[in-house]
């Protein structure tokens, strides 16, 4: 999805309206479009923490949305909707005024610069309509204090658009800008929630599509790229009817030592779980008693490791036989990071197997950049502290002070792989300079192992698709979406839970999962 400037989305909700949709028509998609949003968000939510709904409400078009809400929360909810406006009905304009005055008389209207304190107890979900995408700046009052009390409060926050106080633009943000856990933006998204502050701000995030025609968008300019659900879902076609365990991905799994016998599990689990055909996890021989699992979907294969308890150059010959029916190489999940067997990952680059180069497997770069480009596709999956050892084994120390978008497209093009830079907001690179950056996620990833099961989601999708770039887009964007829906919260959510969530996640997305 394509991400303009708050002008060119002015313009596009200009341009629409002239050409016949009525802007009354634009507010009511997008109440309606957040609305249903915000159900789907609140459903996760223990009841007694979702009882009062309170729209807080501005002068603006960002109010009218919120107008809208709250009469659709009002008419399709049991719980009680208050709107806390900073001004009253009769300063209003245009279809905001018109929205206001729609709202049923049971819905309490309360005008002020301070929110009462019933507002503020178990159950409250405030739901930030004060400013949009129209601030910049720094804030004035009443905006400081409302947004300050609700900062303050222990209640869930919902912000329309962009969260008030964070530039729609920059990402910078005034010392009173909300805090939300779900941002729910109209139209396209806008670039504040993927920079500086702001995405630290918005939570999860989620996109409305008001009606903008496709050949409006198109003439503006795209300022970076993010996945969304629309993105993903127009990829994720039928299975065809006659698949089967070889058409749909055979993989291979290298990694476990005696310190990390679970990674390769959780890779090919996340690989099984996203569709793929035949799995299978090579492992030293001497942890084979450490291997305990409860799935027998994947294949366990023990290579000879002469009982050192991890993976040695000595080991090649194996894995050359191991390789020869292979679709796509997993490298590097809890593989340690001994001399040998790093000198035993290089050997395996000279593969022409396409090859994904992760955790452990990614120290094999120092030292060796002469190993890209390779003749098979490569894909690289650093976190940041990956990515950081691996610009100074480039020698490009200037990178190190750069963006991470700045980073992935540089190093993606200079060693001719794909980079899926890992990370809240997570960048994706390809090697022709293409860059897209993820919308789903939570902190619920913020738990080891987690990235082992992306590795095999990366894997598993590879297969599918003939396009790499789109294989990628599609594993990183319903690894993080499968981590928005854990069941039991962000604390809770380990690595083991996600294989079991990736067709959760599917299933949000595509009828075709």
């Amino acid at each position: 999805m394509k991400v303009v400037s708050t002008r060119d989305m002015r313009d596009l909700d200009a341009k629409t309206i002239q050409a016949g949709t009525p802007g009354g028509v634009l507010m009511e998609r997008a109440g309606t479009g957040a609305f249903r949003e915000i159900l789907s968000y609140i459903e996760r939510i223990n009841e007694k923490h979702r009882t009062s709904f309170n729209i807080l409400a501005g002068k603006g078009n960002n109010g009218g949305d919120g107008y809208v809400i709250a009469r659709l929360l009002f008419e399709n909810t049991d719980s009680c909707v208050r709107v806390l406006s900073v001004c009253n009905k009769d300063e209003l304009k245009g279809d905001a005024k018109i929205n206001a005055n729609y709202l049923p008389k049971q819905v309490e209207f309360i005008i002020g610069d301070r929110i009462p304190d019933e507002c503020f107890g178990t159950g409250n979900v405030f739901i930030d309509c004060l400013l949009g995408t129209g601030f910049s700046g720094a804030l004035r009052q009443p905006y400081c204090s409302i947004i300050n009390s609700v900062n303050k409060s222990k209640c869930s926050v919902i912000a329309i658009d962009i969260p008030s106080g964070v530039n729609a633009d920059t990402g910078s943000v005034d010392d009173h800008a909300i805090c939300a856990d779900l941002t729910v933006t109209l139209g396209l998204p806008k670039p504040g929630l993927f920079l500086n502050q702001g995405h630290e701000l918005s939570g999860i995030v989620r996109l409305v599509d008001i009606g903008i025609p496709d050949e409006f968008a198109d003439e503006k300019e795209s300022l970076f790229n993010v996945v969304f659900h629309q993105d993903i879902q127009s990829e994720i076609l039928r299975l065809p009817k006659n698949s089967h365990k070889s058409t749909m991905g055979k993989i291979l799994v290298i990694g476990g030592s005696k310190w990390y016998p679970g990674a390769p599990l959780l890779s090919g689990l996340g690989a099984l779980r996203m569709g793929g055909g035949l799995v299978t996890a090579a492992y030293p021989e001497s942890i084979t008693s450490l291997m305990r699992m409860k799935e027998l979907s994947i294949i366990l294969t023990p290579v000879n490791d002469n009982n050192l308890g991890y993976h040695s150059n000595e080991m090649i010959d194996q894995y050359h036989q191991l390789l020869d029916q292979k679709d796509i190489i997993v490298l590097g999940p809890g593989l340690g990071r001994e001399k040998d067997t790093i000198k035993l990952v290089r050997c395996l680059l000279s593969t022409n197997k396409s090859v994904i180069l992760d955790a452990d497997a990614l120290s094999a770069i120092k030292g060796h950049v002469n190993l890209f480009p390779r003749t098979g596709t490569t894909i690289l999956t650093p976190h940041q502290g990956e990515m950081d050892r691996i610009i100074q084994a480039s020698g490009k120390i200037d990178l190190l002070n750069q963006s991470r978008e700045s980073q992935a497209k540089t190093l993606a093009s200079e060693f001719n792989v794909y980079i899926i830079l890992k990370g809240s907001r997570t960048v994706i690179a390809s090697p022709e300079g293409e860059i897209w950056i993820n919308s789903s996620g939570t902190p619920a990833l913020a738990s080891g192992g987690t990235g082992d099961v992306l590795t095999g989601m990366i894997a598993a999708c590879c297969c599918q698709f003939d396009d790499v770039l789109t294989a990628l887009k599609v594993a990183v964007f319903i690894h993080g979406l499968a981590a928005e829906l854990a069941p039991n919260g962000m604390r809770n959510c380990i690595a083991d839970d996600l294989p079991a969530l990736i067709g959760v996640a599917l299933k949000d997305v595509t009828p075709f999962a």
